[in-house]
């Protein structure tokens, strides 16, 4: 898997289905308008060398009210706030749970908190989608640290402040570092030479998805990863 800037000469949306029309039908008809006025910027997950659109996050700037944020806003005495938006992380239908959603989010806090070196950014900030799987799709953002913002005008609105963001960094980057360094655990004591399919730890989309969404999620506790909820 690779993930890079869209190209719209070069990556195809066509066949791109998530199950979301609105954001389905964002991606093929309304992403090259808001990258041309500079609404937004795209990434997209391709397999390696290939052209069709497995995945896509879009990235934006956008300004949120201090008063339902946390009191460290209010302090500053400032009506707004700036923030990054990620309008969509999304993937295509065929590929998900796969790791393709975890590894954009990862990829989308890392380039925040690149954007966040260079201007002021108080947070990233996003709408959890209300439907039939609301509960997971929620609990994926709860994994690296988003909570509610409160705002009374968009209830499912949540974000991470940047301060949090680099703590929850420094702990995936952490992870990332002794998780590679782990072999893969024996089936069991008998004859058998197979291993225990357990998650592939040379793989980064692997022992970075979410707890709430895999199986194995007392691994990642134990390993000191810090959860929103905790």
């Amino acid at each position: 898997m690779k993930i890079e800037k869209f190209d719209n000469a070069r990556h195809n949306r066509s066949a791109f289905y998530c199950g979301i029309d609105p954001i389905d039908n964002f991606l093929k008809s309304s992403l090259s308008d808001q990258i041309k006025v500079g609404n937004v910027v795209a990434k997209v997950a391709t397999a390696d060398g290939g052209r069709d659109v497995l995945g896509f996050y879009t990235l934006g700037a956008m300004a949120v009210t201090a008063g339902p944020g946390p009191k460290r806003w209010q302090s500053t005495g400032v009506p707004y706030i700036p923030v990054i938006y990620i309008r969509a992380v999304a993937v295509h239908k065929n590929m998900q749970g796969k790791g393709y959603g975890t590894a954009l989010m990862v990829d989308a806090m890392r380039c925040s908190l690149k954007v966040a070196d260079q201007i002021g950014v108080a947070a990233i900030v996003l709408d959890v989608l209300r439907d039939d799987h609301f509960a997971q799709r929620r609990c994926f953002y709860e994994w690296p640290g988003f909570r509610p913002l409160k705002d009374p005008d968009n209830p499912e609105r949540v974000h991470i402040p940047m301060a949090d963001l680099r703590e929850v960094w420094r702990s995936i980057c952490g992870i990332a570092a002794f998780r590679m360094n782990q072999p893969r655990v024996p089936a069991g004591t008998g004859t058998s030479t197979h291993t225990h399919p357990v998650r592939d730890y040379n793989n980064p989309i692997d022992w970075l998805s979410p707890p709430c969404l895999r199986r194995d999620s007392a691994a990642c506790i134990s390993a000191g990863m810090r959860l929103a909820w905790g």
